[in-house]
């Protein structure tokens, strides 16, 4: 299950929110990584295009290839 839900999503980039982070919170080792063969796609077919990431509570943004 992609969480949140992609109308979620669509709603917080609608409203102007631009930074999206990729995660796993996987509880099984089947679960790891679960969903992400999609998510690039989902991601910019709402309208994002870029996601960030932070190392040492500084934000990078990468685009979404």
């Amino acid at each position: 299950i992609i969480n949140p839900h992609p109308m979620i999503l669509k709603r917080y980039y609608e409203l102007g929110g631009r930074l999206i982070s990729i995660g796993s919170d996987a509880h099984q080792p089947e679960g790891l990584a679960y969903g992400f063969d999609t998510v690039a796609d989902m991601l910019t077919q709402i309208g994002f295009s870029e996601y960030v990431t932070f190392s040492r509570r500084i934000g990078n943004m990468h685009p979404i290839q």
